[in-house]
């Protein structure tokens, strides 16, 4: 489940030291070729406004520039997936006259409220450089200005209590109706001009409307954070679609479905999988399965490798020499050895995250971190599997272990950490990506078969991303779920055909095609 707001952030604060944010600041090489993301770096004024204090609690104390570099680092993947351009970031305080002239195009994240950037980036605004204002501050274009843009900043337009009947939670797309979490907001209240193109509007339940993503000339207006309260079917996915209309990128992609069989180990055995693995060949998907190389069961003393399981391991070997199945490592043990994390079971526990503190583990490093993935890999090996990639165990790693494992895989499928200083949340993709730590990420972007994510629901998903220049649907199954009655192997039957009908064509990412998948 993504954890992307602040609230949340807010209680997964880690007393961390050792896991500071990826430094990819490039000041000193700007280039017209290259793209500039500023972000917010000061903190708030005391005039600042009480809803703040009702949204974040203590305000003042609160590390508001930590949450603008993650904001950051959020918006520079996705950034990496529609374009090669080099990325170059820097605090909105150091912007120096004309320097959005300079670059492709600029972004600015406004995530401190009541902060005014310099006055030279409010000029280079009026006098037409490329630039994407995001959230706060647009009322630093004076009047005048926001007259010569054709958007007049009113106000804001407030939620913070629990009756959101008024809350604008609609996002209207392409003819396709995004959501906003019903959660605290604060969106801005804008008028705009016949001149101005609106791209996507912000709805209520009294029928009101009022400009979400706009558009004068070469000037773009984000009405809020479009990376707080993310989820699947979130306007997040607008503003990641835009950013190739920004960058004059548009383009058109072949629908891809990403189908993953998840936790697959020794314990599983062959009357599990071999009815979930036939429907899929029935139904010509090509799927990926991520696989644990060793089972561990410390209560009950259980450690098992695939050769305890000779009947499913010839199946997966069968699956992935056909071409069907691309295997996928996902941790060695996903356990921690002496350890109860929290269970000390395989699947259950998590292997280089503390589940308790929901911290880094204390005896873990990144050397042993990284040996523990190398030992896993040549178990695969031996085995007579070549995996495609890394699929880390309930996707919790600490970012520096996570860019130590790309001396073993260059390819992962995942949502991924991201941190700075004392915050962290995950972030999920709705295109492959090159992330800050260096890893090529294909997108899970629709979650997994659940109570609470039926199968249904990944289908409108996947209904809503059609509407995207790049439609990707990447999801994943535990095996044992069709064990019960609800859903069935004829549900997931149905589910395959449905996405089939979308247009979606199921993809797995070899050695061959990797590079066609990033820019």
């Amino acid at each position: 489940v993504t954890m992307t707001n602040l609230a949340r952030i807010l209680i997964l604060l880690l007393l961390i030291s050792s896991m500071g944010i990826v430094d990819y600041h490039q000041q000193d090489k700007p280039s017209h070729q290259s793209i500039l993301v500023l972000y917010d770096d000061a903190q708030p004024t005391t005039n600042l406004r009480w809803s703040a204090q009702k949204m974040f609690g203590d305000w003042q104390t609160f590390p508001y520039t930590d949450a603008a570099k993650i904001y950051t680092s959020m918006l520079v993947n996705l950034l990496s997936g529609v374009s090669s351009s080099e990325v170059i970031v820097q605090p909105v305080s150091t912007y120096q006259k004309e320097s959005a002239f300079n670059h492709l195009h600029t972004f600015y994240l406004g995530t401190t409220p009541e902060q005014t950037p310099p006055e030279a980036f409010v000029q280079d605004v009026l006098k037409g450089a490329p630039i994407t204002w995001i959230g706060y501050n647009a009322e630093a274009l004076n009047p005048t200005g926001q007259e010569r843009l054709g958007m007049i900043i009113k106000g804001r337009l407030e939620s913070y209590d629990q009756n959101y009947a008024s809350a604008f939670t609609s996002i209207e797309y392409k003819g396709a109706v995004f959501s906003k979490a019903l959660q605290a907001m604060e969106m801005l209240d804008v008028e705009v001009s016949d001149e101005v193109q609106v791209h996507a509007w912000a709805k209520n339940a009294l029928g009101e409307q009022h400009p979400y993503l706009m558009q004068y000339q070469s000037f773009w207006l984000v009405a809020d954070l479009p990376f707080t309260f993310i989820h699947e079917q979130d306007r997040y996915l607008v503003f990641a679609d835009a950013l190739r209309t920004m960058l004059n990128l548009t383009t058109s992609c072949q629908p891809t479905a990403l189908f993953r069989v998840e936790d697959v180990s020794p314990k599983d055995d062959v009357s599990i999988l071999e009815p979930l693995f036939k429907l899929l060949v029935e139904e010509k998907v090509h799927f990926n399965v991520s696989v644990i190389p060793y089972y561990v069961n410390e209560p009950q003393a259980i450690n098992l490798g695939w050769q305890d399981n000779p009947q499913s391991l010839e199946l997966l070997l069968d699956m992935a020499r056909r071409g069907w199945a691309a295997i996928w490592q996902h941790g060695t043990t996903h356990h921690t050895q002496g350890y109860l994390n929290p269970e000390g079971i395989s699947a259950v526990d998590w292997e280089f995250w503390d589940s308790h503190k929901f911290g880094p583990l204390e005896n873990l490093n990144e050397d042993l971190a990284l040996k523990q993935v190398i030992r896993g890999k040549q178990a695969l090996y031996d085995l007579g599997f070549s995996p495609v990639g890394w699929v880390t165990p309930h996707y919790a790693a600490p970012p520096s272990y996570l860019k130590m494992f790309n001396q073993t895989y260059n390819l992962y499928f995942e949502r991924r950490f991201v941190q700075s200083g004392l915050l962290q949340t995950t972030q999920f993709f709705p295109y492959p990506v090159t992330d800050t730590l260096g890893g090529r990420v294909m997108p899970e972007n629709a979650g997994y078969v659940q109570n609470n994510n039926q199968l249904t629901a990944i289908l409108e998903t996947a209904r809503l991303n059609r509407v995207l220049q790049c439609p990707y649907v990447g999801l994943f199954v535990h095996p044992f779920i069709f064990n019960t009655q609800d859903p069935t192997l004829e549900n997931l039957r149905i589910f395959i055909q449905e996405i089939r009908k979308l247009g979606y064509t199921f993809f797995i990412p070899t050695q061959a095609n990797q590079d066609l998948l990033f820019p």
